[in-house]
C-alpha cells in the first residue's frame, strides 16, 4: 500500500495530475513512472528500492492492460537492483581456517584407512584453497610457502 501511495504522491507532485489519468496513457504512464523510479533510486536509500517495486506493481494490478508497456520504469528498477551493494556476511577469521586445516591433515596423517585418509588430505586441500580464495591478489603474494600443507610430510597445518 504504501508503494502505491508513494507513486502517487509523485504523481500529483510532478504533473499535478491523478494517477489514474496518468495510467490510462501508456506512452505517459511509461514516461512519469520511468522518471518515478529514476527519482526514489537518486533520494532515496536502497531500502525503499522494494516500495517502488510495490508501486509498480500496484499500478499494474490497478490498470492490468498497462503491464506490458511499463518497460522504462522496470529497466530503470533492474539497473538499480543491479548496482545495489550486497551485504556479505565476514568470511571465517584466519586462524579458524588455520585450525581447520590444521585438524584435516591431522586426520589424514593419522588415519591408516587409506580410503579415509584420501578425504581427510582432499578435504584439507580444498580448505585451503577455499581460505586462498578470500585473500586478496596482494595478501596471496605475501603468503609464505611455509602456511600451505602442500609436501610438508607432517600435519602441515597453515600458521599465521
Amino acid at each position: 500500500m504504501s508503494g502505491i501511495l508513494d507513486v502517487q504522491r509523485f504523481v500529483k507532485e510532478t504533473t499535478g495530475l491523478q494517477l489514474h489519468r496518468i495510467l490510462s496513457n501508456p506512452s505517459l504512464a511509461n514516461e512519469v513512472l520511468g522518471a518515478y523510479v529514476t527519482s526514489r533510486h537518486e533520494t532515496h536509500s536502497v531500502k525503499s528500492l522494494s516500495m517502488v517495486q510495490r508501486g509498480l506493481l500496484g499500478c499494474q494490478h490497478l490498470v492490468p492492460t498497462i503491464k506490458g508497456h511499463l518497460m522504462t520504469p522496470w529497466e530503470n528498477l533492474r539497473v538499480w537492483e543491479e548496482r545495489k551493494t550486497t551485504q556479505l556476511r565476514p568470511p571465517l577469521p584466519v586462524a579458524i581456517w588455520c585450525v581447520m586445516v590444521g585438524l584435516a591433515r591431522g586426520h589424514g596423517v593419522a588415519t591408516t584407512n587409506l580410503a579415509r585418509k584420501l578425504e581427510w588430505l582432499r578435504l584439507a586441500s580444498l580448505l585451503e584453497l577455499g581460505f586462498l580464495c578470500l585473500l586478496s591478489e596482494r595478501r596471496i603474494a605475501g603468503v609464505a610457502m611455509r602456511w600451505l600443507a602442500f609436501g610438508t610430510g607432517s600435519s602441515g597445518a597453515c600458521c599465521v
